[in-house]
């Protein structure tokens, strides 16, 4: 987010035909053969100015909830701020000490497609129905919620409708150990 993406190619103008943005998005244009010297420039630019606490993905989180507080009415009144995009983005929340809910506290906890999450989770204080929840790419923690092991998501909330079964469904963007 600290990274000026307009001022980085702006001190390669030299080598474009045109070029216009903001910090962080632009568009340009420039003859085929300057390219391998664009970016040689823009590489070495980008090499200089970014730093490397830059390079650690940040989620903001708009709101701590609790499982309990998830229901059809909370979506709907989500539902009312779309379409998301950047100017607009899709609201996210995060909730503390979660565990896989099941026989055993970790039964259903289970990788589907290329190492995506799947699993219905439970609060400690166990004071809403089971939530299901889906971790792209978040396969990793499989084990860990297998161990009957609390952890803290971040996710949105989305409807899913599989076989015209309709569930809400939290979509989890990361993972925090407890």
């Amino acid at each position: 987010k600290n990274f000026d993406i307009y001022t980085a190619i702006e001190r390669c103008r030299h080598l474009l035909t045109h070029f216009g943005g903001h910090k962080f998005a632009a568009g340009l244009s420039m003859e085929e053969k300057d390219f391998l010297e664009f970016k040689r420039l823009f590489e070495k630019e980008v090499e200089q100015s970014i730093q490397a606490e830059d390079l650690i993905p940040e989620i903001s989180i708009d709101m701590e909830i609790e499982l309990s507080d998830i229901n059809d009415k909370l979506f709907r009144i989500i539902r009312r701020f779309e379409p998301f995009g950047p100017e607009n983005s899709e609201p996210l929340f995060t909730t503390n000490s979660i565990y896989a809910y099941g026989t055993g506290g970790q039964k259903n906890v289970r990788t589907v497609g290329k190492n995506h999450l799947k699993f219905e989770a439970i609060s400690s204080n166990k004071s809403s129905k089971p939530a299901s929840c889906i971790g792209f790419k978040l396969g990793d923690y499989c084990e860990h919620l297998r161990e009957g092991k609390a952890i803290a998501i971040c996710y949105s909330i989305e409807e899913n409708i599989y076989n015209k079964h309709r569930e809400l469904q939290l979509n989890i963007r990361d993972i925090k150990k407890d």
